[in-house]
Formats: structure tokens, C-alpha cells, sequence
């Protein structure tokens, strides 16, 4: 019943906001460097909206090559640095994760606690952008609380 409430809210919160302009709809990998030498990757897809100047609201989706995948929803706000179309983000993120390999239930949908910072660059009179940031997790996760080695680099297609 929690996951069907959770994707009303998203499907929501997306309905909510079409009306507005500057959109952007990404595509993205997140490295997860954590696990000694071993890399656990995500991939995902997020919808940003620019609500003024500056701030923006983010939903994702993203999975795993291990049946892993989680759901997110945050808030950003871009510094205007250096040249046009670069920007330093901040922000934070509060995500759902659904792991496949835990039998327990409290491990199988803890929420996360996202702080972010990095950088997204618009390229000139293009619809296309670039995007790195810095994600480290703070999890309700027994087993995991703090998940300090999370990047994600992406493809941004605005509109």
C-alpha cells in the first residue's frame, strides 16, 4: 500500500507542476565506489523542474543490474558560476530504496537522506546539459546507515 501512495504522490507531484516552463528530463549512471573494490552501478531518470531562477525540484527512478531500485524527490538550488550555463547545485533528497537481495522488511524499504552538491553545465542555445554530483546517503538502513561513496553523471535534455 506504501509503494502505491508513494507513486500517486510522484505521478502527483508531476501532474502538478506540468504547467510550468523549464523542464528538464535526465538520464544518469550512479557509481556506488563503497563496497571495497567492487562497484554497485545505478542507473536512473530524473525529472527537474526550475520553479524560479535558481530553484528546482527533482524526481527519480532508478534500478540496479541487481533488481535494486529506489524512488526520489527533492529539492536543488543552482549558483550561477564562472560562464553561462554552469552552475554549482546544492541540495537534498529524500529517496525510498527497494532491495531484492534482504529478507528482512525493515531492510527492504528504508528511506535515504540525500544530501547533494556539483555541478550541472546548459550548453548554449541547446536543449542538451551535462551534469556531476556528489551524493552521499544517510539511510534508515540497519545494516548500511551512512553510504558515503555515491556519485552520479548524467545527460540532461531540457525543455
Amino acid at each position: 500500500m506504501k509503494q502505491l501512495l508513494t507513486i500517486i504522490f510522484f505521478l502527483f507531484v508531476i501532474t502538478l507542476v506540468n504547467g510550468q516552463q523549464r523542464h528538464a528530463v535526465s538520464v544518469y549512471i550512479a557509481p556506488n565506489f563503497e563496497s571495497g573494490m567492487a562497484i554497485a552501478t545505478y542507473y536512473g531518470v530524473q525529472y527537474k523542474l526550475s520553479l524560479s531562477g535558481q530553484h528546482q525540484i527533482q524526481t527519480n527512478f532508478s534500478f540496479s543490474d541487481g533488481n535494486d531500485w529506489a524512488i526520489g524527490l527533492g529539492y536543488l538550488y543552482g549558483f550561477p558560476i564562472l560562464t553561462d550555463g554552469l552552475f554549482f547545485i546544492v541540495g537534498g533528497e529524500l529517496t525510498l530504496d527497494f532491495f531484492s537481495r534482504q529478507s528482512s522488511a525493515v531492510e527492504k524499504r528504508p528511506f535515504s537522506l540525500v544530501p547533494q552538491g556539483g555541478f550541472d553545465y546548459h550548453v548554449p542555445k541547446t536543449p542538451i546539459g551535462v551534469f556531476a554530483i556528489y551524493a552521499p546517503k544517510f539511510s534508515t538502513s540497519q545494516s548500511e546507515f551512512v553510504d558515503v561513496a555515491t556519485f552520479q553523471a548524467g545527460l540532461r535534455f531540457r525543455f
